[in-house]
């Protein structure tokens, strides 16, 4: 239960108490990765997850109260995109092509069905990030690259030297 600051009225999980569970293939179809309620429906869990192809299904401990799997979409599931999940489906499958940290994210606040989205976690999100000091003016020249896994990488040509440096972003 949550207070909602705006309306004053509470917001309360469309699961009550029930922990919801992201359970698979990477995670030995165990209890390790609870989504978390964020509020207005919306649950969400990271989870580290090697380069592969897994089945999974979002459930609760007793696979009864939440058992929620492929559903009229089929089970095949793409990055980025929502799949809508039905009660008691078969289960969803996914591919990731990088070992990385994924953001799971469950719309339960849809008024069909749950929807669920699964995204690659990049910490500074759509922010560029960059490599300023004095071996570039302080400027924003160099800019790191996502690796995945929460790992940024650039590299540069440099001349023999020491140089002040910072990792910042383009308004600091």
């Amino acid at each position: 239960l949550k207070a909602d600051a705006t309306l004053g009225a509470p917001d309360i999980a469309p699961y009550g108490l029930t922990t919801v569970f992201m359970r698979g293939g990477m995670n030995g179809w165990g209890e390790a990765d609870a989504f978390a309620y964020e509020g207005a429906g919306i649950y969400k869990v990271k989870v580290n997850i090697n380069a592969g192809s897994y089945d999974f299904k979002v459930a609760s401990s007793d696979w009864a109260t939440v058992d929620m799997g492929a559903g009229a979409q089929g089970a095949d599931m793409t990055l980025d995109t929502g799949k809508t999940l039905a009660q008691g489906g078969g289960n969803l499958k996914i591919t990731f092509a990088k070992s990385s940290s994924y953001v799971f994210t469950l719309d339960a606040n849809v008024k069909t069905a749950p929807v669920l989205t699964v995204s690659e976690y990049v910490p500074y999100g759509a922010t560029r990030v960059y490599l300023r000091g004095g071996l570039n003016g302080w400027g924003e020249a160099d800019q790191f690259t996502y690796d995945g896994a929460n790992i940024y990488s650039i590299t540069l040509p440099l001349a023999a030297g020491s140089f002040d440096f910072k990792v910042a972003s383009s308004d600091w």
